[in-house]
């Protein structure tokens, strides 16, 4: 299957690879978001932009649809903001 929005951020891999090595279990999901986080008996959606970069209408919606549910997303621009979200460390 082709798919033409499947790019990888230039910073994901060094966000994948830090989380790994606290110990969290990531898992590249790409569909319909970037990551699938476990980490300390919860899982957390991550979805990986550069620094100057948004989600795209159709991740917004996406976004908008799982928090509605109660399944949170969280948008993280570097390695810090990927921590804060998986309550690695805290501010």
């Amino acid at each position: 299957m082709k798919r033409h929005d499947a790019r990888t951020d230039a910073n994901q891999p060094e966000i994948v690879e830090v989380l790994r090595g606290i110990g969290a279990k990531v898992w590249y999901i790409w569909r319909p978001l970037d990551l699938l986080v476990a980490f300390r008996g919860v899982f957390y959606i991550l979805e990986v932009k550069t620094e100057d970069e948004k989600p795209s209408s159709k991740q917004r919606k996406t976004i908008t649809e799982m928090e509605s549910c109660g399944c949170p997303v969280h948008v993280v621009h570097n390695v810090g903001e990927a921590l804060h979200a998986i309550g690695a460390i805290e501010g």
